[in-house]
């Protein structure tokens, strides 16, 4: 009885733990969106940073999440998972 609930209560905490992770891969694609726009208009990433309250280091990795493509009718910001940017035009 009692390891059924300690079962339970893992599978729970499990879950919500997916959740968080899920939240926190949300946040940082739409922070290296906002990153984005601000290099598109030229702003470096020690200026990113000084505006948007975070280090360097995270400017630069947030950055290297968001690629850019072109449409045929106009450019469009697509933000990728970090692994599938290797090779591509990787903004930073």
């Amino acid at each position: 009885m009692y390891e059924a609930a300690v079962g339970k209560k893992i599978a729970e905490h499990e879950v919500k733990i997916e959740q968080l992770v899920q939240v926190e891969k949300d946040s940082e694609v739409e922070q290296a969106k906002v990153i984005a726009r601000f290099k598109n208009e030229g702003v470096n990433n020690s200026e990113v940073a000084s505006r948007l309250d975070l280090s360097t280091s995270v400017v630069c990795k947030l950055g290297k999440i968001c690629v850019e493509k072109a449409s045929e009718d106009e450019q469009k910001m697509t933000c990728v998972p970090e692994e599938m940017a290797t090779g591509m035009n990787i903004l930073v």
